[in-house]
């Protein structure tokens, strides 16, 4: 169950569309311009009002971060990390899910999925687009699961896994939070902790569900009809998207890799090594996986596989880290927020570590993987990390190698996402 949800391609490839909007800006928190900066292009018509509904619209685009803790949300933004709105929730325990549209998250109050507008958004207009920024809110809009599990955004769709029934929704995800919506289809399978992907082209890969859990993965067509499987996953946990539509999954002894209709297995060299945390992005041929070898010691080794040469690397780590400090970059990189309080980055293609960062007072994690815990978030070319036992957040800039932002928030943060807006 301790697993996170990142969308790095989805967050990049919106800053490439953006990018014809946002030449010689000085950099700032979250991929995007200094606050100071004027808008990126001249119109002759004035865009200086507000509709309703749809927001003010402004310069540039303003990244935000959603970061629970016991009783609610923050919106932060992600430029300055001051407070835009705190948004409170009956639930104590909440959970974020990123979709794979530029604008919404999902809260798992653990009572279905709810829409968490983030109040930040860019369309596109023409050569350049428009950015349009109002209040954070919860919509109203809900999505029914008895047990919510994985949401896994890829190939313009977002499925929605849920644990209770082993039903799959796919939804188009530029559609999925528009009033009314339903899913494009239904997958239905047996009840498991479990997930699925549209892959490009428009096949489907999810796990097979087993008697005690996920013990492999399947692809199927547009109809149903199998394509290609493999069982040799036990404890099939975590996914990630690399480049050419590769996509990996962990299991208990290595790594399943899928190129298409093909599945071949990664043999890890231990007997026992889970590798239930992985992280890709669609422009490296590389996926950047936890190493556990131990049921109950946290690891210290990490998992670098090259997608392309089917092959992987595995290094350790100067000490020990937790299932909530392993991330990839969206230039690239590996990153591992170890216990003593160090942010390290890995250089996947040569498997060893880039630099190292001195970030937060060394940790522990607590015993039950609910409460709060430090976390990294990858967010542009920008790297996020919480401190709940001083209640902040950092922004560190791994060009500079050191945090150039810090925010004070008002609760002990939990989980933290976000979108470039």
């Amino acid at each position: 169950m301790n697993i996170r949800y990142r969308t790095l391609a989805s967050l990049a490839a919106l800053a490439l569309v953006m990018s014809a909007c946002a030449q010689d800006r000085a950099t700032a928190p979250g991929g995007s311009s200094s606050p100071s900066h004027a808008a990126s292009s001249k119109h002759e018509h004035d865009h200086d009002h507000e509709v309703p509904g749809e927001g003010k619209e402004v310069g540039k685009r303003e990244p935000r971060l959603a970061i629970t803790y016991e009783g609610g949300v923050m919106v932060v933004n992600a430029e300055t990390l001051k407070l835009i709105k705190d948004i409170p929730h009956p639930a104590k325990h909440l959970r974020l899910r990123e979709s794979g549209e530029h604008r919404y998250l999902l809260l798992d109050s653990g009572n279905g999925l709810e829409t968490l507008d983030l109040g930040s958004y860019t369309r596109a207009h023409g050569d350049h687009g428009h950015s349009k920024v109002l209040q954070p809110s919860l919509t109203g809009q809900k999505f029914d699961v008895k047990k919510a599990g994985h949401v896994s955004p890829n190939a313009d769709h977002t499925l929605v896994f849920d644990d209770g029934d082993g039903s799959v929704d796919v939804y188009a995800t530029e559609h999925m939070f528009e009033k009314d919506a339903k899913p494009e289809k239904t997958v239905q399978l047996a009840a498991h902790h479990g997930n699925a992907y549209m892959l490009e082209g428009g096949n489907i890969v999810h796990t097979i569900p087993g008697k005690d859990g996920a013990h492999g993965v399947r692809v199927i067509d547009r109809d149903g009809k199998k394509l290609a499987e493999s069982t040799d996953c036990p404890g099939t946990h975590g996914a990630a998207v690399a480049k050419g539509g590769a996509m990996t999954f962990g299991c208990e002894d290595g790594t399943l890799l899928i190129k298409g209709d093909t599945i071949t297995k990664i043999k890890a060299k231990d007997g026992f090594a889970r590798m239930g945390n992985q992280y890709g992005h669609k422009d490296s041929k590389y996926v950047f996986s936890d190493y556990k070898t131990s049921e109950k010691d946290l690891a210290k080794k990490v998992a670098v596989i090259d997608t392309e040469a089917g092959t992987m690397k595995v290094i350790t780590m100067p000490t020990h880290y937790a299932w909530r400090g392993i991330e990839f970059s969206a230039d690239g990189h590996g990153l591992v927020l170890t216990q003593d309080g160090t942010l390290h980055v890995i250089d996947p293609e040569h498997g060893d570590i880039h630099k190292s960062i001195k970030v937060l007072k060394p940790f522990t994690e607590p015993e039950e993987w609910e409460k709060p815990s430090p976390t990294i978030h990858a967010q542009g070319h920008w790297v996020y990390v919480t401190d709940p036992a001083t209640k902040k957040v950092h922004a560190i800039e791994l060009s500079v190698n050191k945090v150039m932002t810090t925010g004070t928030l008002p609760h002990a943060p939990n989980e933290i996402s976000g979108t470039l807006g």
